[in-house]
Formats: structure tokens, sequence, C-alpha cells
């Protein structure tokens, strides 16, 4: 099966773009951002409000991948402007797409979501009524190398888990995708928490972007591989903890590190009665290496 994705560009009013889409069907939808940001119901024919059905981020993973059989779809992506068209053959804009043809799919199939007004915001998919819970956060790599997307920029990432500490059970779909000679194809999908893709790093107690000692995203591990240096973290807990124990290494951190954990637990209590603790590990079946350079308080979440 073919997907098309046809983007049009034209000429559009000041209070709303319209964006056309041929589906699998071939069906010309016209999109108004209203209702692209606003998904609440779906109106048919008549205007008559047809409920939407809810759905878990495990529930949209299975579809994708058991349903849709994701994995053995071909697509393509094209631009008309003009009366001219072109295939698209580059790797840039393939993120943006498929968060695009994710949002069209989960309307196709009349789930329940919500997007923020602006698409650089978290999270990419709200799944429930809730600002608290339903989070759905879509990122993509190239199938040919390891993963190198931006998880979230760090120090927003730090001081948003203190306003909602709840983000830190957001759901992460992520795609490794192929394309050659215009045709995309889809090789991977995972469904993680955002501790089961991140990990230490030789430098510093979690994987991070880092540039003239600044830290700037933070980045996955290759999680899939067998061959890795430093295992991902076994739960939230440690993950926080990796973060905590980054504050102290660089200055940017100073204005929000103070108490920065312990508050973040209280409140997560307080908002899910949900007690973040220590936890016992058992030791891993396979060795991890430490980086010299990770304190020994932070060690025994390791092993």
């Amino acid at each position: 099966m073919m997907l098309f994705w046809v983007i049009l560009l034209k000429k559009t009013g000041a209070s709303f773009f319209e964006a056309a889409i041929i589906s699998q069907l071939n069906t010309l939808l016209i999109i108004k951002k209203h209702y692209f940001c606003n998904n609440f119901t779906t109106y048919n024919q008549n205007i008559k409000m047809i409920p939407k059905t809810k759905v878990t981020a495990a529930e949209i993973y299975d579809l994708l991948l058991n349903d849709f059989n994701i994995k053995d779809q071909i697509g393509s992506v094209e631009i008309i402007l003009g009366g001219i068209s072109a295939k698209y053959h580059g790797k840039d804009a393939i993120g943006d797409l498929l968060q695009e043809w994710l949002g069209e799919w989960l309307r196709q199939k009349n789930f329940y979501f919500r997007q923020p007004l602006n698409t650089q915001e978290f999270p990419d998919f709200l799944l429930t009524e809730s600002l608290n819970s339903g989070f759905l956060e879509l990122k993509t790599f190239n199938a040919d190398a390891s993963p190198a997307f931006d998880i979230a920029n760090f120090d927003s990432y730090c001081t948003s888990l203190l306003r909602i500490p709840e983000r830190i059970d957001a759901d992460y779909l992520i795609i490794s995708y192929k394309m050659i000679d215009a045709q995309l194809s889809i090789d991977n999908i995972w469904l993680k928490k955002v501790w089961e893709m991140t990990s230490p790093s030789g430098q510093d107690p979690i994987k991070l972007q880092v540039k003239r000692n600044q830290i700037y995203n933070l980045r996955p591990c290759t999680w899939y591989s067998n061959r890795l240096q430093y295992q991902p973290f076994k739960n939230k807990i440690a993950f926080l903890y990796a973060i905590s124990q980054t504050h102290s290494m660089y200055p940017q951190c100073d204005k929000y590190k103070e108490g920065w954990l312990e508050n973040i637990k209280a409140k997560y209590l307080v908002n899910t009665r949900i007690k973040l603790q220590l936890l016992h590990f058992q030791p891993q079946s396979t060795p991890v290496l430490l980086s010299p350079k990770l304190p020994k308080s932070f060690q025994k979440w390791l092993l």
C-alpha cells in the first residue's frame, strides 16, 4: 500500500490556514487550524457530533504495529506548487511530516487527542482532557544512524518538572525510518518512557548535548543495542537522580537546582498520591561500565 502525502501551498486568509492532504483513499481533506488544535469531536456531513474514542499510548503503538502493520508500509513525500510537483528525497523534514501523518491517522480512527497551538511545545499529542496525563511525544530518526534526536531542552525540562512532575511519566513513540530513492519506509517502532531511552555517558551522569560547557538538550542512548557501555536507567527515580547530580556540574542550573529533586518528589506525591522513593535493585545480568567522573553516590543506581 502506498501512502501519498501531498503538501499544497496556497494563499490563504489571515484567520486560518488550510492544508490539503491526500490520504490512502485519495480523499481530499481540508483541515482548518481550529479543528486541528481543538480535536474534541468529529463532524459528519450532517454536522452531527460523533464522540471520540479514548485511547492510550500503548494502544496506539499496538495498533500501528500489529493492525496497521506500519513496518510493511511504503510511503513518499511530494510537494506541489503552481502545478509543478517534486518528490522529496531528503530526511530533514521527515520528523515533522510523520507527526502530521500520525495526527491524521488518529483523526481517521476517530481517537480523542489534542495538540498545542505552538507545535514546538510539549507534548506533541495529549490523549486525555487532563493537562497532567496522557502525554505522548513522537520522536524519529534515520535507521542508518544512531538516534540523535533531542528529547527536550535541558533547562526547560528541569523547570517544567517543578510545575508538572507527571511529565516524567510521558510516553515516547519512537520511529526509525529509511528514505531510499524518495521511498519512505518504517524500519522499527518503539514505545518508551524517558528513563528507558536515556543513560549515563562518559562525561556526565546523563547523556546530554553540551557545547562550550553549556547544556542544550537531553539526548537518548542507543537503547536497542547489545553493545552499550552505559545501560538505560532502571526507573524514573534513577533518571531524576542523574539529572539532580548534573545540576551541580553546570552553573546554568544554579537558578533552579536548590531542592530540585525533593520539590519534584513532594509535588508528585500531592498530584498523584504516589511516593517516589528509593528502590533496591538487583544486580544487572550484564556489566555496566561506569565513568570515572560519576560520583560514588550515583553508582549505586546503576549496579
